[in-house]
Order: C-alpha cells, then structure tokens, then sequence
C-alpha cells in the first residue's frame, strides 16, 4: 500500500488505496491474491461494502457492487443500469 485515504459524511464513507503493482521479481507465491479481479472481489464482499473501483487501465472500467451479498460488474465497463436501478 503506497498511500491511503478514508473520509466520510454522514453514514457514507470512501476509501482510497494506492496499491503498487508487483515488480517482476516479486515472489507472487506470497500472495493472496492471483488476480486484480479476485481481489476486487474480496473487497466488495465485506460488510457494509456497496462498491469498489479500481481505477487502472482503459477510462471507465473497474466497477463493481455488492447487490444482496453478490458480487455485478467484475470484468465489464460498468456495471448494468437495471441491476443499479434495482437497490
């Protein structure tokens, strides 16, 4: 974790975590997670998580949210208007 930021308002609050990407001689055995997506699966799964975005790559994509304990949008754009439409 290169930085972190929490903040809040109310009963909404965010997080921000820099997360630097793993040099090529990193031992990637160590981890407990193989994939940017399993992490970002991990983290929407928590409690009292609605949302999570990993902000890399192409503009746009990253989203993901926790609908009723499952996890929409990992691997898309962003996530489908009707299911957001439906919380």
């Amino acid at each position: 974790v290169l930085q972190q930021i929490n903040s809040s308002h109310g009963d909404i609050a965010y997080n921000v975590i820099d997360i630097e990407k793993p040099g090529p001689n990193a031992d990637v055995t160590t981890f407990n997670f193989k994939s940017w997506n399993a992490l970002q699966e991990a983290l929407t799964q928590i409690r009292g998580v609605k949302s999570t975005r990993f902000i890399m790559g192409d503009p746009g994509t990253g989203y993901a949210i926790n609908l009723d304990g499952q996890t929409h949008g990992i691997g898309v754009v962003k996530p489908d208007r009707a299911t957001l439409a439906s919380d």
